[in-house]
């Protein structure tokens, strides 16, 4: 299996790149580093990361501490279990259940209930709220720590390259440059500014090719 390891991340990236990669210098290897995480920040967006996590309520209490990966709430479990082996008409029925949301609170990232719940309701409806949440992708120093699929290791490797595409681009450096595909191992030439367009489209075709 591939290793999906920061480390090993680093070293074919920096391979894959050629020529290209004396443009990125700084120490410890912290460019590639950087350009991984900018490519597993956008990886969301053909592979979205949902987590499911959860809190304990506490009566008249509103805001709860936020997971340092979660990107948004995408659903709030708590009642509605009850809520569905119940009738409307009984008057244990439970009403106007509280949502979840991301907020900011003193410059602090917090979960935040749309209404606080009575001691009754957590006596009735149990204190544990569990949340679907989307969540951002990471890369471990372990292999084990990295978010992102063994067999999506050449898509990420083809978006990071991408960015360094278009840092190049940015950077005005404007004669061909080589590299090999993360996908297809392939040279590829040409200006930064055009190999980060096709680079994009590929990535773009290969994670829907995948996903089908």
């Amino acid at each position: 299996m591939a290793d999906m390891s920061r480390k090993s991340l680093v070293a074919d990236l920096k391979a894959s790149l050629q020529a290209a990669a004396e443009y990125f210098q700084t120490p410890a290897n912290a460019d590639f580093t950087r350009l991984l995480d900018l490519a597993a920040a956008d990886h969301g967006r053909v592979r979205p990361r949902r987590v499911m996590g959860n809190l304990t309520l506490v009566a008249d209490q509103l805001d709860y501490p936020a997971p340092a990966d979660l990107q948004r709430i995408l659903r709030t479990d708590w009642g509605r279990n009850a809520r569905r082996g119940r009738q409307p008409w009984q008057p244990d029925w439970p009403h106007a259940l509280p949502d979840l949301a991301l907020v900011e609170l003193d410059g602090a990232r917090r979960l935040y209930l749309s209404r606080t719940v009575s001691a009754a309701e957590l006596s009735d409806l149990g204190a544990r709220c569990d949340y679907l949440y989307q969540a951002a992708h990471r890369i471990g120093d372990l292999a084990g720590d990295t978010t992102i699929a063994a067999e999506d290791r050449g898509l990420l490797l083809l978006r990071a390259q991408a960015e360094a595409c278009r840092e190049l681009a940015l950077r005005q450096i404007g004669k061909p440059i080589s590299l090999k595909t993360g996908i297809a191992n392939q040279p590829r030439n040409g200006s930064p500014a055009g190999l980060h367009d096709s680079l994009m489209r590929q990535w773009r075709e290969q994670a829907d090719r995948r996903a089908a």
